[in-house]
């Protein structure tokens, strides 16, 4: 803010505070928790002493399969957090980040921008196309350790000595690590072509950071589970996050516009000056249009670039300052526009997902509530709701640790879930005699006309079948 007189100080403190209140406010609506559940299983069974799991003993049809809990700390730090405040606080504190995360994209963009106005509007706009994306899960942590990283690169030659550091902490945190090391493999190109920074720190830098990610509980095996998710078909074709988004329906507009102005701003304009990072926000494109998951960590980055291409041309332009400002205001405001409305619409079509009536807490009581359990077929989505709430009466079928499932369960489960010819030999196989569905699916209305299943809870969201038929 130096060099501002007390008016332009006041608008911006006023503009970034009103930015930020947004992010806080809007990131608390959006509260999509499917993975919070198991998550918070697993952070209290490290809390109760049985040590950082290594092996599933929440489902049925992976029983001693190796698991590889690539989030133990967070999920650990979530369950303590729940365990004191109750689940209010989790949201309280996806708020938190989702607001830091946002400031640090500002910063970012302003260092590269020099503008305030322009780094106001791309952050939010950043915030916007990534909302519909967040969720109280460790992913938050690689979007704000990746704008941290962004954000430290100005200040590597002073703190090189804390990024091992940093990514030993990531690591622990969330498989995203493995982005972190290509994201900074980019900054070492474009300082070393650049700036012609010395090529052999940078070489040392990068293999220190990539051995202290070593350093936990799995070792290399922890590297290796991203190679096992990223290549199986199952999860990258049936598992919602892993599918395309749709571009041009109103919640993913911001992502849509943001990407279009990365490649005609910062594709055409700085891809000189900055070329791995110009790649790698290519890539990320390329990603985040195949798997809808990669929005997100797509935002947190895009904006930088942006915003290193419009200083470079505030440079060129500096004769036209007064129309540039114009421009930056424009922007600002289209961008708080556009994101506003495309945020309210992600609420409107998502309402029925952020809220309590997305778990089946009745159905889920009434099964607890009985005098013996079962063997369970339950929703995908409810899994980590299910083995949180009823475990250990009831271990799961499946639920959102899709890599302990790959090769076995998880095809079986979409071969019941979408009632194929085979799902009668699949629960046959699995010996399971209770079906936890949602009232509307195509299971659900096959079972209920079996005459080996009964309903035995039935509500508007989801339907408990007994089997009745023990043969």
């Amino acid at each position: 803010m130096d060099g501002e007189s007390g008016a332009e100080r006041a608008i911006h403190i006023t503009m970034l505070a009103a930015i930020l209140l947004a992010a806080g406010i809007l990131s608390i609506s959006s509260f999509p928790a499917v993975d919070m559940w198991w998550q918070l299983a697993a952070g209290r069974l490290i809390a109760q002493g049985h040590g950082i799991p290594h092996h599933d003993i929440f489902s049925h049809t992976a029983p001693g399969a190796s698991w590889i809990v690539h989030e133990w700390l967070p999920c650990l730090g979530m369950y303590l957090l729940q365990a004191k405040c109750g689940v209010i606080a989790i949201a309280a504190a996806k708020s938190i980040l989702s607001v830091l995360i946002t400031f640090l994209i500002y910063r970012g963009a302003r260092i590269r921008c020099g503008n305030w106005a322009i780094a106001g509007g791309l952050a939010f706009w950043g915030f916007a196309a990534m909302r519909a994306y967040l969720g109280p899960r460790p992913l938050m942590l690689t979007l704000l350790f990746s704008v941290l990283l962004l954000n430290m690169e100005d200040g590597f030659p002073r703190r090189r000595w804390l990024l091992p550091l940093f990514f030993l902490l990531w690591a622990n945190c969330h498989l995203g690590f493995l982005f972190g090391l290509i994201l900074l493999g980019a900054i070492a190109i474009d300082q070393v072509y650049g700036k012609h920074a010395p090529l052999r720190s940078w070489i040392l830098l990068w293999l220190a950071c990539a051995a202290a990610t070593l350093v936990n509980p799995y070792g290399i095996h922890l590297h290796e589970t991203a190679l096992r998710i990223l290549t199986n078909h199952t999860a990258m074709t049936c598992i919602g996050e892993w599918l395309p988004p749709t571009p041009f329906v109103m919640y993913d507009a911001p992502f849509s516009a943001l990407a279009i102005s990365a490649v005609i701003i910062g594709g055409f304009i700085i891809w000189r000056r900055r070329p791995a990072e110009c790649a790698l926000v290519g890539i990320l494109i390329i990603s985040a249009l195949k798997h809808m998951r990669q929005i997100a960590l797509f935002s947190a980055v895009a904006p930088t670039v942006v915003a290193a291409s419009i200083g470079y041309l505030r440079v060129r332009l500096r004769p036209w300052a007064g129309i540039s400002l114009a421009c930056a205001l424009s922007l600002l405001a289209a961008a708080l526009i556009g994101a506003t409305l495309g945020s309210l619409a992600h609420t409107t079509v998502t309402e029925s997902a952020i809220g309590p009536s997305y778990f089946p807490e009745k159905a889920v009581t009434f099964l607890h509530d009985r005098e013996r359990g079962g063997v369970l077929y339950n929703e995908y989505d409810w899994g980590g709701f299910c083995l949180y709430k009823l475990y250990p009466r009831y271990r799961v079928f499946v639920d959102g640790r899709a890599e302990v499932y790959f090769g076995g369960a998880l095809d079986d489960y979409f071969d019941v879930h979408y009632s194929r010819p085979n799902w009668r030999k699949v629960l046959t196989r699995y010996h399971v005699d209770t079906v936890l569905v949602r009232t509307e699916g195509p299971i659900c209305r096959s079972l209920r006309y079996d005459p080996g299943w009964r309903v035995a809870h039935e509500d508007p969201l989801a339907t408990v079948i007994i089997r009745t038929d023990r043969r």
